[in-house]
């Protein structure tokens, strides 16, 4: 100081305060704490505690501080034993952990949350070791090792059904670092998990029930300040396990919203894995498998990758109980499903790599023995023997569906026309409640939802299935609208389809066979394409002697007889491209025979019998050629009724225009039903001879028709042709009875030929021969009169009376009747003289009363 240097200040000395602590212990301590607001008591008994040193001596430093602990806490010892050198500049800690028997419900008030249940036993072991590392520049590290076992749990829903019975979860721990997100467990375990699932009347599922739901907050008085999400920092935690098993498990799943509940229990469900992560990229292997009611089967196995998603699966499921799933089905269908196992076998495989979801599925399908009823009247409705899919490969983004192969063997099916004219197919899906309806917010979610995509929109379907085989199939055919019911069976239904997919170019080649009631057979042939946007079909159908006796019901009920025999035949083809059809309809009978009258207020009024004989030809058989074509576009299209149509028009023609429909299959028309005359004369013309023969024709080939000829007369005009006739007859009897007297040859009254030069000879001499007063001369002789005045007194004085008229129209009929025996075509026995209720006939224009009507029969 006395030299002025500065004095320099004590250096400060670092680290902790030096002391050293030695023997530190509690012996046999207890702690009682009562929680009010929990309502629970808390003990610790028999606590030993022991720290044999801590110091911060430098020489100390480097040496473990062994602290320890023991106690019985509510009823669960606890240990901890560890070691540290909490005053090195390295920090590293180690602490062992034991605790044996820990009762979880005890602790549960202390939960965040109330759960929707009751947890009614669980117990905890945990024997684990802990690790702390930190060096003095370096990042800290937390490692966790050891076995934590949840032992004896059971857990019920508030109304006491067991949701969770867990005798045992063992968790080893190979290594787990939170610090670092790293979980790496060596084992995790179940033994004999026994979980209930249940879905309430309102589409609850108990296990998401279970946390109370969230309460919305509520709006703050004034908005908050925007605030830019913080950046997300670190890695996501890695998760790894070794080794993954999960065996004797038990899952009853309950499903109340059904009208009949479902029930399906999954029993000793092993799921085992190994080598698990979720570090990207790490692949492990996983495998699952459970029973199914009625000694079904399932199982999956193969490597799975966790990130991104990824698997190759193989899949087998044996014998699923179809009728287990019945409920479901009630929902949607009356039909009841009462038998059949279904199996599949294949390759599941998952890839999530590079965008949405994508999944794959390739392998076959077996549903066998199965069988449904129809519920509303309880009839067998659809079984079979075998449905075997072969070839399966489909799979989404993008959806496809492709099939090497279907084969249907030994099925049946009925289809029933109910006494209300319903179908029993038509009327399988249940009618829908109408639901209340939606708040416009929901309609536009709804709408929003259930509209694809416009990726959905621009990607086509891609839908293959290469063959179709049926074989040994029966359709059995019922229908009880009619009185008496009819029934039929096809049978031995089989054949194929080939190539059916969904690209517009293509075309699958279809055969089917079968048999009615076991004779009459049955075939279809052609190409069809029901995938494409437009349906497109060109097919063939043929069915071959079908005995028509047995669809007696439907002739009495609607054409009123029976039928006595007959056999159907028909060609159909059909072509449908770009929603225009095109077909053409071929209808062979052969032998139809109507029987006796049926009285039916259905039965058509028109001659059925008289078309019947229209239609049939020289070999008793019809051949009917319908075409129809039209738009599938049109609402009012049928095909059928268009073909009924045409049937009924038929009959109509038959009723009105019989020759008219006969002149249509032979040639000629209408103008076959009549013969047209001069006036007074009974010879036909030769123009209108030229209609016997077509007329010949059709009867030949027509053997059941009958033909009734009816003679007419115009009494005006035929009257007074019958006069001029009578008149020249008058003449020709004077030249033949002249040339008689010169011992000339007779001839017949109809070939006299008076020529011009000798007409006023024979009028003189005719009209001497006349009784009729005759004009005198002052004498009281005839006079001598010219041509004119005689030729009027004649005609004044000759009289045509009705029966003349009558004898006229008869002999127009003979006439016509023999010009159609002398055609050679009709016998005698089928032509028939009618006498007319009177001399004139039914007024027709344009044509002459003088005239042979036709009438068939």
């Amino acid at each position: 100081l006395l030299t002025g240097k500065p004095q320099e200040e004590p250096k400060k000395k670092t680290g902790p305060f030096p002391f050293s602590i030695n023997n530190i212990q509690i012996v046999a301590g207890k702690v009682e704490f009562s929680d009010g607001p929990r309502g629970t008591v808390h003990r610790a008994e028999e606590i030993q505690i022991g720290i044999p040193f801590v110091s911060t001596m430098p020489d100390r430093t480097d040496t473990f501080v062994k602290p320890s602990f023991a106690a019985r806490i509510n009823g669960t010892s606890y240990t901890l034993e560890g070691q540290s050198k909490p005053f090195q500049s390295g920090r590293e800690t180690d602490l062992d952990i034991v605790i044996g028997d820990l009762n979880l419900p005890y602790y549960l008030p202390y939960l965040p949350l109330k759960l929707n249940g009751r947890l009614l036993s669980a117990k905890l072991d945990a024997k684990m070791r802990l690790a702390f590392r930190q060096e003095k520049e370096g990042t800290p590290s937390l490692t966790l090792t050891g076995n934590v076992t949840l032992k004896e749990v059971a857990f019920d829903d508030l109304q006491g059904k067991p949701l969770l019975r867990l005798p045992s979860l063992s968790v080893d721990l190979a290594s787990v670092r939170p610090l670092a997100g790293e979980v790496h467990l060596a084992r995790l375990a179940l033994e004999a998990p026994e979980i209930s699932v249940r879905r309430n009347e309102k589409g609850e599922i108990n296990l998401l029930t279970l946390l109370p739901k969230a309460q919305p907050p509520s709006p703050p008085a004034t908005p908050p300040a925007k605030v830019s999400a913080p950046e997300e920092k670190g890695e996501k935690t890695v998760v790894e396990i070794d080794e993954l098993l999960v065996e004797k498990g038990k899952v009853l799943f309950t499903d109340a919203v059904p009208h009949d509940p479902f029930q399906l229990l999954l029993s000793d469900i092993r799921l085992a894995g190994s080598g698990l992560s979720t570090a990207a990229g790490r692949e492990g292997k996983a495998s699952l498998s459970f029973s199914l009611p009625k000694k079904g089967s399932f199982s999956l196995e193969g490597p799975v990758t966790i990130a991104p998603l990824a698997t190759k699966l193989a899949l087998t499921l044996k014998d699923l109980d179809l009728s287990a799933f019945q409920p479901y089905l009630g929902e949607a269908v009356q039909l009841r499903i009462t038998g059949g196992k279904l199996s599949t076998d294949g390759t599941l495989l998952v890839d999530s790599a590079g965008g949405p979801l994508k999944t794959r599925y390739t392998g076959k399908l077996l549903v066998t023995r199965f069988a449904s009823v129809d519920t509303a009247q309880a009839n067998d409705l659809l079984n079979w023997e075998t449905l075997h899919v072969k070839g399966i490969d489909m799979g989404t983004e993008p959806l496809f569906v492709h099939i090497r192969e279907i084969a249907l063997s030994r099925f049946y099916s009925r289809v029933l026309i109910r006494e209300d004219g319903t179908l029993n197919l038509q009327n399988l899906a249940v009618a829908k409640k109408e639901a209340s309806a939606p708040s416009a917010a929901a309609g536009v979610a709804e709408q929003e939802k259930s509209a694809p995509s416009s990726k959905e929109k621009q990607a086509g379907r891609d839908i293959r299935m290469d063959a179709i085989t049926l074989q040994g199939g029966e359709i059995d055919f019922t229908d009880r609208f009619i009185d008496p019911d009819f029934s039929g069976k096809f049978v031995e239904l089989g054949g194929r389809v080939s190539g059916l997919s969904s690209l517009e170019t293509s075309e699958a080649a279809v055969e089917l066979r079968g048999k009615l009631d076991g004779y009459a057979p049955l075939e279809i042939t052609g190409a069809i394409n029901p995938l494409r946007k437009d349906l497109f079909v060109n097919l063939k159908a043929s069915f071959k002697d079908m005995d028509l006796s047995p669809v007696t019901p439907y002739s009495g009920k609607y054409i009123g007889y029976t039928i006595r025999k007959g056999k159907l035949s028909f060609d159909l083809r059909y072509l449908i491209n770009r929603k225009k059809l095109e077909s053409q309809n071929n209808f062979f009978i052969d032998q139809f025979t109507l029987g006796d009258r049926v009285e039916s207020p259905q039965a058509t009024k028109l001659p059925v019998s008289l078309a019947i004989s229209l239609l049939k030809d020289r070999n008793d058989q019809i051949k009917l050629d319908i075409p129809v074509s039209g738009s599938l576009d049109d609402p009012e299209f049928s095909v059928w009724r268009i073909v009924v149509q045409v049937l009924v028009n038929l009959l109509t023609k038959a009723a009105t225009a019989p020759f008219a429909l006969l002149g249509s299959l032979f040639g000629g028309g209408e103008e076959l039903s009549f013969v047209e005359f001069a006036t007074g004369s009974a010879v036909p013309a030769e123009r209108e001879l030229k209609k016997i023969q077509p007329l010949a024709k059709a009867l030949k080939e027509r053997p059941a028709l009958k033909l009734d000829i009816a003679g007419y007369v115009d009494i005006e005009k035929d009257r007074e042709a019958l006069k001029g006739n009578f008149f020249q007859r008058k003449l020709k009897v004077q030249k033949l009875n002249e040339e008689s007297r010169k011992g000339k040859e007779a001839v017949a009254l109809d070939a006299v030929v008076i020529t011009p030069d000798e007409y006023e000879k024979f009028l003189k001499m005719a009209y001497d021969a006349e009784k009729f007063p005759k004009p005198r001369d002052t004498a009281g002789q005839p006079k001598s009169l010219p041509v004119p005045e005689m030729e009027k007194l004649i005609l004044t004085y000759t009289e045509v009376k009705d029966d003349d008229l009558r004898l006229l129209a008869a002999q127009r009929a003979l006439n016509v009747r023999d010009a159609l025996l002398q055609s050679g075509e009709v016998t005698p026995e089928r032509i028939f003289m009618i006498e007319p209720s009177s001399l004139s006939p039914p007024k027709k224009e344009p044509l002459q009363e003088s005239r042979v009507d036709f009438r068939l029969k």
